[in-house]
């Protein structure tokens, strides 16, 4: 992405690359909580979580 900006990429590919690492690191943020909570011992309170938000 950085290489593309100094090199004169265009701005929708651009925001296109940033858009994509944006979505990939919060879903990685998401794996490293449900992991974090799980080897906590909140398994239960965290699946409750995600039934609220599902439903």
């Amino acid at each position: 992405t950085t290489a593309g900006a100094w090199n004169g990429a265009r701005p929708e590919r651009l925001r296109l690359s940033v858009e994509l690492c944006a979505m990939y690191w919060h879903f990685l943020l998401f794996v490293w909580l449900a992991i974090f909570a799980l080897l906590a011992g909140w398994a239960a309170t965290f699946i409750e979580i995600c039934r609220q938000l599902l439903t």
